[in-house]
C-alpha cells in the first residue's frame, strides 16, 4: 500500500519516502496508542523486510521474510532454493 501510495503522488526524494514509511509504521503506533519503538522484552508486532532501508523497503516493495504479532513469529517467508539431484 505504501508502494502504491508513493507512486500515485509521484513522490520522488528519499526524504518523502521516509515519511510514507513512517505513515505505515511509527505514526499507525501512535494514533493506535501503542508503543512505538523496539525494545528487549517487549511484545513487538512487526513484519521483518528484505531491504537495506525504509526507503528501499518502499521503493522496491520489498518481500516480508517474518510476521511477529506481540511478540509471537506468525510466518516466515524463507527463500526459494533450487535443489538438483
Amino acid at each position: 500500500m505504501a508502494n502504491m501510495y508513493a507512486n500515485i503522488t509521484q513522490l520522488v526524494k528519499d526524504e518523502q519516502i521516509a515519511e510514507v514509511f513512517d505513515m505505515i509504521g511509527k505514526n499507525v503506533g501512535k494514533l493506535l496508542s501503542r508503543q512505538t519503538e523496539i525494545k528487549v522484552g517487549a511484545q513487538a508486532t512487526l513484519v521483518v523486510l528484505k531491504a537495506k532501508d525504509a526507503v528501499a523497503a518502499i521503493r522496491t516493495n520489498s518481500q516480508a521474510i517474518a510476521g511477529f504479532k506481540n511478540g509471537e513469529q506468525t510466518f516466515c517467508n524463507e527463500a526459494a532454493r533450487i535443489c538438483f539431484e
